[in-house]
């Protein structure tokens, strides 16, 4: 199999760092541990203190035009902010401090972080015969790993945080979709030419990968057994949650299409700390609650 750079693609520049090692079919017991917040769910937030203005306090007014609206600058006369309070430290023992240190060791794991960047590749409109060809770079400016993995990577964009037996990985995952039949029918109508990938067999079927690309080691593939691990065990859940969220974000479109959001002027205050900020006058104290 030749590099995947001859697709004549473009794909960002990934970085993956990586440590600790999984021998090829070794089981990571991988699963998910957090999820990505859904927009749509709305969580309470205390508010927090806010500062007060009069317009006494605005010594300057500039207005600037940006687009449909207008941005208005208004710099405020000189205030003196309170300090900010020092937060409460508990007092520990020598005892308390090592059995605390010796907890936290004990239940703290690995962290991986997986920046991933995907291309999938979807035949006859079919998500489920879906491969994806992805990129990454196993150390900050070395060479390029590539490979085909045969999943359908738009369906890992769920979750944030998945871990095995002794490591939690944070994955970052952008990914780009190319309906197939899609572009033979562009490609014809449009007459530019366009030569679908070359894409290597997976005779099990299975969720795995075929590196094409770079030398990588057993321990820079580690990740991606996992994660190989995780899609065949949650496959059907993950199709959900995506076609849930595609769904969801659809109907977002619509309805701003539908209504669009009304774009209101915008009003920035500032003031400055400084002292040559203030030209000699006296900060008058905050007002704040």
């Amino acid at each position: 199999m030749k590099s995947g750079a001859r697709l004549g693609l473009a794909f960002p520049v990934i970085l993956l760092f990586c440590n600790g090692a999984l021998s090829q079919g070794e089981s990571s017991d991988a699963q998910i541990v957090r999820e990505v917040a859904d927009s749509s769910e709305s969580v309470a937030i205390e508010p927090k203190p806010r500062l007060i203005f009069s317009e006494d306090d605005v010594v300057r007014t500039r207005e600037v035009p940006l687009g449909e609206r207008m941005v208005r600058f208004e710099k405020l006369r000189p205030l003196s902010l309170p300090p900010i309070p020092e937060p409460a430290r508990a007092e520990l023992s020598p005892d308390q401090a090592a059995a605390f240190q010796e907890a936290a060791r004990k239940a703290m794991k690995g962290r991986r972080f997986m920046f991933v960047g995907a291309t999938v590749y979807v035949p006859e409109g079919d998500p489920e015969q879906a491969k994806s060809f992805v990129r990454f770079w196993p150390e900050q400016g070395g060479e390029p790993v590539s490979m085909w993995v045969n999943a359908n990577m738009l369906w890992l964009c769920g979750f944030a945080d998945f871990q095995t037996g002794d490591t939690v990985y944070s994955l970052m995952l952008m990914c780009s979709e190319v309906d197939m039949e899609k572009m033979k029918g562009a490609s014809r109508r449009w007459k530019f030419q366009w030569q679908p990938p070359d894409i290597p067999e997976f005779p099990d079927g299975k969720a795995s990968f075929v590196v094409v690309e770079g030398n990588p080691s057993p321990d820079d593939l580690r990740p991606f057994e996992s994660l190989m691990e995780l899609y065949r065990k949650d496959k059907a859940r993950m199709k959900y949650a995506h076609e849930l969220r595609t769904a969801e974000a659809e109907r977002k479109r619509l309805e701003r299409l539908a209504d669009p959001p009304e774009l209101k002027n915008l009003n920035i205050r500032y003031l400055r700390l400084d002292e040559a900020g203030q030209a000699g006058e006296q900060p008058q104290p905050a007002v704040i609650r």
